[in-house]
């Protein structure tokens, strides 16, 4: 969904065109990133926000941690944790209907779990892949805004991880 999104009464840039050209029109020409500063720093704070929130308001938030990761992982156990939370019943044919109508593959149209369409908002459904996207120049901006937390949630084991990504997309 980054490649189709715009901004109502702004032209896309020379970067955004590039970008969507080779993600969904297969152009030869290879961007040598995927997000603009600009885009990462709002993704940066974007994400960041809810996992302040509830850092600093704790329990008083009544609210809960659920990952894709541990969804991915077992989606039945984890919907059964969210009902519970939500006080709705989790009755296992409940909880197993709904993880049935929501697997990747029915949320995709069909496509099995690997499977990449850039130009869909399920695109791939590979647990870690959005660190395939960031470079050096874009993981620095987002390590500046939100590194500790990324590393505090457990997405990265420390503040090194700006140097693993590649210089260029791959």
């Amino acid at each position: 969904h980054w490649l189709d999104r715009t901004i109502v009464g702004h032209a896309f840039t020379d970067v955004q065109r590039t970008r969507r050209a080779f993600f969904l029109e297969n152009a030869a020409e290879r961007p040598e990133r995927f997000f603009t500063n600009g885009e990462i720093e709002e993704w940066a704070i974007h994400w960041r926000q809810p996992i302040d929130a509830m850092k600093t308001r704790g329990a008083a938030l009544d609210a809960m941690d659920v990952r894709y990761e541990n969804m991915s992982r077992d989606a039945a156990c984890e919907l059964a944790r969210i009902c519970e939370f939500l006080g709705v019943d989790a009755g296992s044919h409940v909880v197993h209907r709904c993880v049935a109508a929501s697997t990747f593959e029915v949320m995709s149209g069909g496509r099995r779990r690997g499977e990449d369409a850039p130009g869909q908002h399920v695109r791939n459904g590979v647990v870690g892949h959005w660190g395939r996207l960031f470079t050096v120049a874009g993981a620095t901006v987002f390590d500046r805004l939100s590194g500790p937390c990324l590393i505090e949630c457990g997405y990265e084991p420390d503040r090194g991880w700006t140097t693993r990504v590649p210089e260029r997309l791959l």
